[in-house]
């Protein structure tokens, strides 16, 4: 027989002495003698461990795909596609599946490793679902600024700051108006003017860095980040015409 591992049984036997081997199934699984035992190298004895650990550990990762992948389908078109909503609900499953999969290497049973996987998922989730809320309360403008439709064309200086067709490479002249968004080179609204496309979603808007009076309003075009800067009185019509 090849005994899993050395331990106190082979520093209290000596030779001629009696032991009593456990035989099941065909194998021998384990020596006794006396209160010591010592398992063979065939012993069943947490051989559960690995199993529970896959199917632990997969339970709260699979979970998570699902709810983020049905999440992202139910997105209405055009709507931002921001990463929070995805790195928090896939950091907390990485955290469950990392209780999940090593809970039941330190645990002596299924029913202790249950409890130990929900004890971790309480404050891990309740930690989610709280950073969730605070980011979708964040304000998307400046308290008091309301998104304005102009009813005629208006132009103010602003840029579009981005890797999209529409991007400018310089201050410019952007333009509001009923059919939307557009950017114009230079001073006058209708030189080489460049329609902003509806797909542009607004993320957020916050102050300018380093820059008194204007602000940035933070945009997705599809994967792609767009920043529209103007100046805090303009906010009103970027972000009507952006709706």
């Amino acid at each position: 027989m090849r005994l899993e591992k050395e331990g106190a049984l082979f520093d209290s036997l000596t030779p001629g002495d009696r032991v009593r081997v456990v035989r099941w199934r065909g194998e021998e699984r384990a020596v006794v003698a006396g209160p010591l035992r010592q398992e063979t190298s065939a012993t069943p004895v947490d051989g559960h461990q690995l199993p529970y650990a896959v199917g632990l550990g997969l339970v709260p990762l699979g979970g998570v795909f699902g709810w983020v992948a049905y999440g992202w389908a139910r997105r209405p078109e055009g709507t931002a596609r921001a990463s929070w909503p995805v790195s928090v609900p896939m950091g907390c499953g990485l955290v469950l599946g990392a209780v999940g999969f090593f809970g039941p290497m330190v645990t002596d049973s299924l029913l202790d490793a249950l409890l130990l996987s929900v004890g971790v998922a309480v404050p891990v989730l309740a930690a989610g679902v709280w950073l969730l809320r605070r980011r979708q309360a964040r304000p998307s403008a400046p308290p008091g600024i309301l998104p304005r439709l102009p009813g005629r064309e208006r132009s103010f200086p602003g840029v579009v700051v981005g890797a999209v067709p529409y991007g400018m490479t310089g201050p410019g002249t952007l333009v509001a108006g009923p059919d939307g968004l557009a950017v114009a080179a230079g001073t006058e609204p209708g030189a080489a003017r460049l329609p902003v496309p509806r797909s542009v979603a607004v993320v957020r808007v916050r102050p300018r860095a380093g820059a008194a009076g204007d602000w940035v309003v933070e945009c997705r075009d599809g994967d792609r980040k767009v920043r529209v800067v103007v100046a805090k009185e303009d906010l009103p019509w970027i972000l009507g015409a952006l709706q």
